[in-house]
Parts: structure tokens; sequence; C-alpha cells
């Protein structure tokens, strides 16, 4: 079954629910997600993590990629580091196409790993407005 990159459509996101900072220990066991519920991106801090999906992909991701994880994808997580420190973003795009998980490594040029911080500052905030802004840094994150 073919799935949708979201790099060849412009994708409507319709509901930001929740950024997190987090960060795992190793401990040589993977972690098994069995359907994810939402979309998500993911700015690797620091560390690296191999995803193996159901469908045979494999995504490595490292320091300074962004990682995008499909609505109801199915995979375990193999930590490659000690400690995996991530910036995470869930959210809902509203097509219900099937869509294909991907790995992007980004110039640090560009900014992501600002963007990912300053998008967790503004979430955690408690004003109303700055709660506002969230949806906007999803989509520059996703043009990115």
């Amino acid at each position: 079954m073919n799935k949708l990159d979201i790099t060849k459509e412009m994708l409507y996101i319709k509901n930001p629910r929740r950024v997190i900072r987090s960060a795992l220990n190793f401990h040589g066991k993977p972690n098994f997600v069995s359907s994810r519920v939402g979309d998500g991106f993911i700015y690797v801090l620091s560390g690296g993590c191999r995803y193996d999906f159901d469908d045979g992909v494999t995504l490595c991701a490292n320091a300074g990629d962004i990682l995008y994880l499909a609505d109801r994808a199915k995979y375990r997580m193999l930590l490659s580091s000690e400690i995996y420190e991530v910036i995470y973003v869930d959210f809902i795009f509203e097509s219900e196409a099937l869509r294909q998980s991907a790995c992007f490594t980004t110039d640090p040029a560009m900014g992501a790993e600002a963007l990912f911080k300053k998008l967790h500052r503004v979430y955690t905030s408690t004003e109303i407005e700055s709660r506002a802004n969230v949806l906007s840094f999803i989509y520059s994150i996703y043009a990115t």
C-alpha cells in the first residue's frame, strides 16, 4: 500500500495536541509503539535512536535531525546512545490518508533547534496569547 509523502503535499494541521521535552536513557531493550495516535515532529537534541517500522522501513535519527512520525505508525525504538533527548510536538493532520514516517537532516543555519525550543517555551507559557501561536510554529517546522 502506498503511503503519502508529506513533503509532496502540503497538509492542513487541524489540532496541535502537546509539546514535550523528554530524555530516554539507554537500557539495552527496544521500546515498542503498537499504534501511534496522531502525527508528530521530533527534534533530536542529543543522542540517537533507530526506529524500525512494521512496514520494513528503518530510520535512524541523530542529534540535529527532525523525525516525522505518522499517525497509526507501528514501530520499535532502539537507542544508539546513553541518552536520547528530544523535543516533540504531537498534532493531527486533517488528511485520513496513510502517511510515510520520515527523517530529515537539518542544516544548523536553518535554526530548527531554536524553533523547537521556542515552540516548547510558548506551549508551556501560561499566557493565552502565546498558546495561540503554537500552530504557526508547527507550520514553520513543517515548512523546514
